[in-house]
C-alpha cells in the first residue's frame, strides 16, 4: 500500500511539474520597459516605438489617476530646452490612456498631463516641458484590460519656447 502511493505521488508530481513547464512556456514575455525604473530613455525629437504589452504587468504603486493603469509600459524623457512636446498611441490594437508624470519615485509622482480616448480608444496629449525635468510617460490599458499590439509616438513640436 505505501508502495502503490508513492508511485502515484511520483507519477503527480512528474505531471504537474510538466504541466509548470507547459503553462511557462507560454506565458507571455514581460516588455523591457514594463516598470517604472526600466523606463525606455527618449533620446531624439522624433521617436517610435511598438511592442506587445500582453505580457506588461501592472506595477504596484503605478499611478492609477488616468482612467486605469493595467499593462502599463514606461517611457522617459529629459529636455535640454524648454519645449513643446506630443506624444500618442495612435494605431494601437486596445484601448489605451497615455499619461505623463514628473517625480523620482514612482508612488510620489505627480502627473503632468492625461488623456484616454482623444480619437476613438487612442489617445494624445501635449504639454510643454520644462529643460532638465524628467518626465515620465505612461502608457496603459483602460480601466483594468489586458495590453495588446500597442505604438507610442513622441516628437517635439517646438524646442526653446522661451526665445520666442
Amino acid at each position: 500500500m505505501i508502495r502503490s502511493f508513492a508511485i502515484r505521488a511520483t507519477t503527480l508530481a512528474v505531471a504537474l511539474s510538466t504541466l509548470a513547464r507547459v503553462e511557462s512556456a507560454h506565458a507571455r514575455p514581460r516588455p523591457d520597459n514594463d516598470n517604472f525604473f526600466f523606463a525606455t530613455e527618449i533620446l531624439e525629437p522624433l521617436f517610435a516605438d511598438k511592442q506587445q504589452t500582453f505580457g506588461a504587468t501592472t506595477e504596484i504603486g503605478d499611478p492609477t489617476t488616468c482612467s486605469g493603469n493595467s499593462s502599463s509600459v514606461w517611457y522617459a524623457y529629459t529636455p535640454e530646452v524648454d519645449e513643446l512636446v506630443r506624444a500618442d498611441t495612435f494605431g494601437s490594437k486596445y484601448d489605451t490612456t497615455l499619461s505623463v508624470y514628473v517625480g523620482e519615485l514612482l508612488d510620489e509622482l505627480d502627473e503632468v498631463a492625461c488623456n484616454d480616448d482623444a480619437v476613438d480608444s487612442q489617445s494624445e496629449l501635449a504639454f510643454e516641458a520644462t529643460a532638465g525635468v524628467t518626465y515620465f510617460f505612461m502608457v496603459a490599458a483602460f480601466s483594468g484590460e489586458q495590453g495588446g499590439f500597442m505604438r507610442f509616438h513622441f516628437e517635439v513640436i517646438a524646442d526653446d519656447m522661451a526665445a520666442g
